[in-house]
């Protein structure tokens, strides 16, 4: 394992401490969960975009339609 130094504002420290406090961890608990969490999303934002850059526009159901398909009043959306 490594360890990392950071400089961060008092708030933010104070703010990641009283959130650990709060769920019973360390703030190094809570930092690894955050990176974790913000990689994670990245990568997910990242493979949907360029999931979305594939796609056959032309060959796109109306979303409406989908929604009558499954029982969903898109007008209520």
């Amino acid at each position: 394992m490594t360890t990392i130094s950071l400089r961060i504002d008092d708030d933010l420290k104070e703010a990641a401490c009283g959130y650990a406090a709060l769920n019973g961890m360390t703030l190094s608990q809570v930092l690894i969960e955050a990176l974790k969490e913000k990689l994670e999303d990245e990568e997910d934002y990242k493979l949907a975009m360029l999931a979305y850059k594939t796609l056959d526009q032309d060959n796109l159901e109306d979303f409406s339609k989908v929604c009558e398909e499954c029982g969903i009043d898109y007008k209520a959306l």
